[in-house]
Order: structure tokens, then sequence, then C-alpha cells
């Protein structure tokens, strides 16, 4: 009778932990995924822009040829200007033994390659403009 007892309990705790697992992987299978997406609203300071353009959209460069002149002559500058101090640094860097072995060498006529490319650019810029 003891025994009966015992596997009968056994049984049913089977059962208990069985149907756990049963409907933990169905309620797993029938998950639903939302997505949910942010509505974009413009907001506005004061009055309304007549021309329904935002200022955080508005790009004076894109419309504008003077100043898109402008950045793009800036840009060229800053690239020469770039150019220029990598040069001198690398130079400096190299010149410390008093020694240019031919790999420091390549690297700067590297230098120089690039620094003439961009100062090229910006010459034909102004040439164009």
């Amino acid at each position: 009778m003891k025994g009966k007892k015992v596997i009968a309990i056994l049984f049913s705790a089977f059962v208990f932990v069985m149907s756990f697992a049963v409907f933990g992987s169905q309620a797993e299978a029938q998950r639903v995924v939302r997505v949910y997406r942010p509505i974009v609203r413009p907001y506005y300071w004061g009055m309304r822009d007549p021309f329904w353009r935002s200022s955080l959209w508005y790009d004076p460069y894109m419309y504008d040829p003077y100043l898109r002149e402008q950045r793009d002559r800036y840009y060229l500058q800053k690239d020469v200007k770039d150019a220029e101090k990598k040069i001198a640094k690398d130079r400096e860097k190299y010149m410390k033994d008093g020694y240019i072995d031919p790999k420091e060498q390549e690297k700067l006529l590297e230098d120089q390659r690039k620094y003439n490319d961009r100062l090229a650019k910006l010459q034909k810029f102004d040439r164009d403009h």
C-alpha cells in the first residue's frame, strides 16, 4: 500500500511539472510582437512658417549657391591646412634621430602627394568660381 502511494504521488508530481512545460511552450509559440513607430510631428515656436519648412530640415547651403560656394571653399582650404600640418608633424617626428630611412621617406612622399592633390582641388575650385 505504501509503495502505491509513493508511485501515485510521483506520477501526479510528474504530470503537474509536465503540464507547466506544455502550457509554457504554447505561451511562447503564441507570443505577439508589436512594433510601435513614432509619429513625427513638427513643432513650431511662435508663428508657423508660411513656406512650410522647419528650421530642423531646412539647409540654407543647399538652396543658396553663394553660401554653398563659401562652405565648399572653407572645407577645401581646411583640407589643405590639415595636409600641411600632417607633413610638418611627420617631418618633425622622422627628423628626431637626424636620419630619414626609406620607409619614412615613402610616407613623407605620400603625404606630399596628398597635399598636392588637395591643393590642386582648391586651385581648380578657385579657377572655376
